[in-house]
Parts: C-alpha cells; structure tokens; sequence
C-alpha cells in the first residue's frame, strides 16, 4: 500500500476511484458515513478505489480536512459490518487495508 501525506491527498480530485468521506457523524463525534456502503459496494463491483475518511469535499470541489475523532471505533464498526452478511455478501477488507494516516491536524483513514 503506497503511503500517502496530506499534501498528496489533498492533491486529489473525486474520480471513479477516489471518494472523500467527512466521518465526523451526526453529533461530531465521529461515526461511518452511511453513504460508505454505498461507495464500498460501488468500488467492490468496478476496478477498485481509495475511501479517504475525515476529509470531506466542498461544493466548490476544494477539500476540507475534517479527520477522525475516533479512528479505532470506525475502524471497527467497518470490520463488524463487513463481516455481516446482512450488510453485504462478501468482506474484501483486511485489517491491512485501512491505513491510518497521522498529520499535525488529525487522524485519517484510507481504505
């Protein structure tokens, strides 16, 4: 897995294989999006893509680092649904493929 700086990620665009998720859930505490299913299913089933949690894209297409209040508990709620069934029907994540990445303003996730 290539390891990413900020500056590199905010580099990125929102493409077919790039998705910016805020994460920050609805009382700030941080929470999976539920709109990550959705994208993860989408990816799953075409060539594949980077979710990059605690970084959301503005309407203007700017990027805004929010980060991850809590990355262990999202980190988490991701294993625990991928490995449901009635989430979805087959968990392409391992514990590797979320990659922490530590900056000066926070805690982001790459998946």
């Amino acid at each position: 897995m290539t390891h990413l700086t900020l500056e590199d990620i905010l580099a990125l665009k929102e493409n077919s294989e790039i998705e910016f998720k805020k994460a920050s859930g609805e009382n700030g505490k941080g929470s999976l999006p539920k709109s990550f299913w959705e994208t993860y299913s989408a990816f799953a089933n075409t060539n594949g893509g980077d979710i990059f949690l605690g970084i959301a894209e503005n309407s203007d297409k700017s990027l805004s680092v929010t980060g991850v209040l809590n990355p262990e508990k999202i980190r988490k709620e991701i294993f625990d649904l991928a490995n449901s069934r009635q989430k979805i029907s087959a968990n392409l994540l391992e514990n590797h493929s979320i990659q922490d990445i530590y900056s000066s303003t926070g805690v982001y996730l790459k998946l």
